[in-house]
């Protein structure tokens, strides 16, 4: 019998003494103490099961009398889950980008494999020993920099850029908590929850500035910006008392050293990846996680 398959999981199953005294039955798959990996199994139409194993609350692996194999990783694409599928499935899986990434066909393939990356559900089927592709063709999206659109994009922050430069030379890097009090319009500590807005906020604001003063919008975007860059240096300049839940807290507040790279490395990543100045395009399968997959 191959470990990891279907008839090993169901003698698995049958092996497994449920935990006494628990509302839902709980087959824990390893340690018993490790209740949160379970093995399961699911009544299928055909009469037949199909043997689970659970992590949490995601069916992350599930074996079919039909030699089917389905992966998922619910809105958990994290190491353990991957862990957790190399253990229980036949596949070796891994993140990369953001993403997991399973391997076709198996970890005991010595030919090169495809690696596929794992979505809401990815069912595969056996076609060979140590050998599995997926039971329909996968299309891989990927996000890819479109030059013309990301140089238009850049053009319409290049008179911020430039200002920024040339300001945070004449301050040393630094910006100031008056100058950003100016900027936002003080009011006590709400004023730090408004310094933290998202780089397409940021980005809306540069280029769709309205009857505003360039230089106030400049200003209130650098302002956002030395929150979210690298800071070299700091120095607390106010404090504010005030009460959350009925507790005293204090509220500090900064000036902040910052340098004009980060920056410009922050807003020229904001602008290669957005929506604006890419497409997608499909790709194949390699040997290899992907970078950019959508």
């Amino acid at each position: 019998m191959s470990i990891n398959s279907y008839a090993f999981f169901e003698e698995l199953y049958a092996g497994i003494k449920p935990i006494r005294g628990r509302a839902v039955q709980v087959r824990p798959i390893g340690k018993r103490i490790r209740d949160w990996e379970q093995i399961d199994r699911r009544l299928q139409a055909d009469g037949t099961y199909s043997y689970v194993a659970r992590l949490y609350s995601t069916d992350v692996v599930e074996y079919f009398a039909n030699g089917d194999i389905v992966l998922r990783a619910g809105d958990w694409q994290t190491p353990t889950t991957a862990e957790f599928i190399h253990e229980h499935s036949p596949f070796p899986c891994y993140k990369r980008y953001g993403k997991l990434w399973v391997m076709m066909g198996t970890r005991w393939s010595t030919d090169p494999d495809p690696a596929y990356p794992l979505g809401a559900e990815f069912r595969v089927k056996q076609v060979g020993e140590h050998k599995y592709e997926p039971h329909e063709p996968v299309v891989i999206k990927k996000r890819v920099v479109d030059r013309d659109k990301a140089k238009q994009a850049r053009a319409a922050i290049k008179p911020f850029m430039d200002w920024a430069k040339t300001f945070l030379k004449l301050s040393d890097g630094w910006v100031m908590h008056e100058t950003c009090k100016v900027a936002f319009g003080f009011n006590g500590i709400n004023y730090g929850l408004k310094r933290r807005i998202n780089m397409g906020d940021i980005y809306e604001m540069l280029t769709r500035q309205g009857d505003v003063e360039p230089d106030a919008i400049y200003l209130r975007a650098l302002c956002h910006l030395s929150e979210d860059v690298p800071r070299y240096d700091r120095r607390i300049v106010e404090s504010i008392k005030y009460e959350s839940a009925g507790f005293p807290m204090t509220g500090n507040f900064y000036d902040t050293r910052i340098d004009f790279e980060d920056v410009r490395t922050k807003m020229h990543n904001y602008v290669r990846n957005m929506d604006a100045s890419s497409r997608i395009v499909e790709v194949m399968p390699t040997h290899s996680a992907i970078h950019g997959v959508v």
